[in-house]
């Protein structure tokens, strides 16, 4: 579309500080640290990191370490009347793998093996029953509290995203 990559909200997004992010990751419950991480320093959507699964994450030894790879190959979406729909990515550019920075991967590999069914197709962050997709408005209750926590009660979700673009720049 002629001129689609010039339009805005008209909003402008300011990711969180380290010091922003470390008061939102001390709040939120444990369940949704790693969703946390996963936003920030993959630059994950909600709706490909709510659509991730066990078999997306693959843990790497390497040396004495462990090394983590999303692969992000799927989106999900809640469509009014019709639940959820996994499709495509946004875009062909969102498939990718992403490799977590050092300092973040325990925080995946520890809610792996707390929260995560065993199972290959078993979603990191499902919803109460432990199988249907999180609704963004059902993590609200722990989000709002975070955010709110760290003094930024007017960051988006999306803003942790930015975080994400911004580190990967530096």
């Amino acid at each position: 579309i002629r001129g689609g990559q010039n339009a805005t909200t008209g909003k402008e997004v300011e990711p969180p500080t380290a010091g922003e992010l470390q008061k939102i990751l001390d709040r939120i419950s444990d369940r949704y640290k790693a969703a946390v991480i996963i936003a920030a320093w993959a630059g994950c959507r909600w709706g490909e990191m709510t659509e991730l699964r066990r078999k997306d994450v693959s843990v790497i030894a390497e040396g004495d370490s462990e090394i983590v790879v999303l692969d992000i190959t799927r989106a999900v979406t809640k469509v009014t009347g019709e639940g959820f729909i996994v499709g495509k990515t946004k875009s062909a550019a969102g498939v990718r793998s992403i490799v977590l920075p050092p300092h973040v991967q325990n925080v995946v590999i520890e809610h792996l093996s707390k929260f995560v069914d065993p199972s290959p197709d078993a979603l990191l962050f499902p919803a109460a029953d432990g199988v249907s997709h999180l609704a963004q408005s059902t993590f609200g209750k722990h989000w709002e509290p975070a955010r709110k926590a760290a003094g930024r009660e007017d960051m988006p979700w999306h803003a942790l995203r930015h975080h994400g673009a911004t580190k990967a720049a530096k």
